[in-house]
């Protein structure tokens, strides 16, 4: 029988009420974690709680708006007062708009993308590394293509991702004598191969794995080919 690489780990996963987040916490539930799913929307997030309930797994939703610094406190706060520890943490929450050019661009679309992508990135990470600080763990930030390669008409989304690289890569040298892992993901394939990817990060298995960009990248070589 493969082994559960995952088995009584407590992994929070923000974002997690439709999409990659979703698929993420079925798949981290049915590697043996308890889950804890966040996002915005309770309705869905209480769904996929009782989808994986429904297939044995454990899990439980909390409501937060990752931009709201309160919001993520209190949801780290909850993990840990509920479980003691946090073993890992897939920062999945975002926000889209559609594709504009620089000059059409509007200052609220710059501000939320800031506010959601990166901040709030980047305030899931502080309280989760707080967190981890006597114990350890291991953190994914979902980034993009984006970062690297541009896009046009996405000049404000592919900067807030190319930020949530380079603050990975410096959260992950600064972390490194806490035994806190940081990686992240730069999405470009389905649902399920990136929450098997974040899986693998969060595990044991993954343990020398920090300060990288991990590239899902079929559809992109896909596209580049075409």
């Amino acid at each position: 029988m493969r082994e559960i690489v995952l088995k009584n780990k407590i992994i929070l996963i923000t974002g997690a009420t439709s999409g990659i987040g979703a698929a993420a916490a079925r798949m981290f539930a049915r590697e043996g974690a308890t889950v804890v799913l966040s996002g915005r929307r309770a309705k869905l997030g209480e769904l996929v709680v009782a989808d994986i309930r429904a297939a044995g797994g454990t899990a439980s939703f909390h409501r937060a708006d990752i931009s709201r610094e309160s919001d993520v406190e209190a949801l780290v706060a909850s993990v840990i007062r509920t479980y003691g520890r946090l073993d890992g943490a897939f920062n999945n929450a975002r926000v889209e708009r559609r594709f504009q050019t620089l000059i059409d661009s509007a200052a609220a679309d710059f501000d939320t993308l800031l506010a959601v992508n990166f901040r709030g990135t980047w305030l899931a990470m502080r309280a989760e590394a707080r967190a981890m600080m006597r114990t350890g763990g291991a953190i994914v930030n979902t980034s993009s293509s984006l970062a690297t390669n541009g896009f046009p008409r996405g000049p404000i989304d592919s900067a807030t991702k190319a930020a949530i690289d380079a603050m990975t890569r410096a959260a992950a040298l600064e972390l490194a004598d806490t035994n806190i892992r940081v990686n992240t993901i730069q999405r470009y394939g389905s649902a399920e191969e990136i929450a098997a990817t974040a899986a693998w990060l969060c595990s044991d298995a993954a343990a020398s794995i920090t300060g990288e960009t991990i590239g899902i990248n079929r559809y992109h070589a896909e596209l580049r080919a075409s």
